[in-house]
């Protein structure tokens, strides 16, 4: 049990290396431009932060819609009051303008820095797999329409700095007002000014952060810290269908913001007695992954994700076979042994076993391959496991499979 232990540490220290040690981000530099964070340069010891929480992106403020923006602030504007210890008119009328102006610019500019300062210091402590996550979602919508994230951010920040610019000249200027008329239509014609500034620069760019934000919002929202059993396979093979009659309650169910696929995400409960007798209760996740074929040269944003959640995350492995005819399209018995071979020889130390699913419905024909993932299996002494999730056929068995692995990687979790 001791050298067991032992090479798991060794399989999971990378990963957790990256999940207690934050990294000098690049301010401002889209993900699609600069290094990864996984392979930047440690903080010093006196600079170490905390680890990252799980969900930071899904806590990314909203921004106020445009419109709804500027009318609250108009309506702010509209009820300050001169200041009735001075009696000069035309003093009193060039005070209240200056602070009139000077608010207005603050309204509209100062929401608009707060929440762009919380999501660059969200990004710049993003647990390495949301760091991942991050720059699929800004790839993938670049890819649909263009708009890239952090460019999209600096134009929404030089619009906030013209307004600011704008805010403070035209409050100096009141002064060179002679009579308290020319005040008050100065102030109109600034008031004006300011309104159709952010309309020409902030109006047109806010709608797309908001609508990356709802897509950041709804990614799904793992916990790094609990044991994870992940399922990998082809498209199709019957992932999501097992987490749902391996895990324990209702799994929910989320999208990826950057495909249109789902992500299950189940919760199991490991139950082991401590050396007083009572119990010690460890919460696991069980979840399936976007479906990989891993073609030479065709490896897309899904597949990439698969892989990072067995690199980043604390996970063993369930490898899900599909060989009955239904599935011998684009994930072929060759398709899905390739994928299996290359991610296993990525993976050689991390807990893992295999499961032919469907069995319901295979043929004597299909025989052939399913001996041939036997002797696969059998190469390292890896478990193989035949299930249906409809009939019930091999649940059991696999059950007590995934109770083991999840110990494993649980008791490497404790160690660290």
């Amino acid at each position: 049990m001791f050298m067991r232990i032992t090479l798991l540490l060794l399989v999971f220290l990378p990963a957790v290396h990256t999940f207690t040690t934050m990294y000098r981000p690049t301010k401002f530099l889209s993900p699609l431009l600069r290094p990864s964070r996984l392979f930047s340069t440690p903080r010093s010891s006196s600079s170490s932060r905390p680890p990252p929480k799980p969900g930071l992106l899904q806590q990314l403020p909203a921004f106020q819609p445009p419109n709804e923006h500027l009318n609250a602030c108009q309506k702010k504007i509209q009820y300050m009051k001169p200041d009735p210890l001075i009696k000069n008119a035309k003093l009193r009328a060039q005070k209240q303008s200056s602070l009139k102006l000077q608010t207005l610019t603050t309204l509209l500019s100062k929401p608009l820095n707060e929440r762009q300062k919380r999501w660059h210091q969200t990004f710049q402590n993003l647990h390495p797999f949301d760091d991942v996550v991050l720059r699929l979602t800004i790839s993938n919508r670049v890819k649909i329409d263009g708009i890239e994230l952090f460019s999209t951010m600096s134009k929404v920040d030089d619009g906030r700095k013209r307004i600011v610019k704008l805010g403070k000249e035209l409050s100096g200027e009141v002064k060179k007002c002679e009579r308290t008329k020319d005040v008050n239509d100065f102030t109109d014609d600034a008031v004006d000014q300011l309104l159709k500034l952010y309309k020409s620069t902030i109006s047109p760019t806010l709608p797309y952060l908001n609508s990356y934000h709802k897509l950041l919002r709804t990614t799904p929202l793992y916990d790094f810290t609990s044991p994870t059993l992940l399922l990998i396979g082809a498209p199709n093979v019957g992932k999501s269908s097992l987490v749902r009659k391996l895990s324990s309650g209702k799994p929910e169910v989320n999208d990826y913001s950057f495909t249109t696929k789902s992500v299950t995400i189940g919760h199991k409960w490991l139950i082991k007695k401590d050396e007083w007798g009572g119990e010690d209760r460890v919460r696991c996740q069980v979840m399936d992954s976007p479906g990989v074929l891993l073609r030479e040269g065709k490896a897309n944003d899904m597949e990439e994700l698969t892989v990072k959640s067995a690199e980043l995350l604390p996970t063993a492995v369930m490898f899900v076979w599909d060989l009955s005819k239904g599935n011998q399209g684009t994930s072929s018995f060759e398709v899905q042994k390739k994928a299996r071979e290359t991610l296993r020889e990525k993976f050689p130390r991390r807990p893992w076993f295999d499961v032919i699913t469907k069995v319901d419905v295979l043929e004597e024909e299909d025989q052939n391959m399913v001996e041939e993932v036997e002797r696969i299996c059998g190469r390292n002494g890896e478990k193989l496991h035949m299930v249906s999730a409809i009939t019930g056929e091999g649940l059991e068995e696999v059950e007590v499979e995934v109770e083991k692995v999840l110990t494993e990687v649980g008791e490497v979790l404790q160690v660290l």
